[in-house]
């Protein structure tokens, strides 16, 4: 949860619309599942 809540912060200061695309690798830390809970 620390990544999503820096990077949306991050985000939140641009003056512009983006898209992050991440990638699964097979991480067994369950990043998949809180990124899907996130929206």
């Amino acid at each position: 949860p620390e990544l999503l809540r820096r990077t949306e912060a991050a985000c939140k200061q641009l003056d512009h619309r983006f898209e992050i695309v991440l990638v699964d690798d097979g991480s067994r830390d369950d990043s998949a599942d809180i990124l899907k809970r996130a929206g």
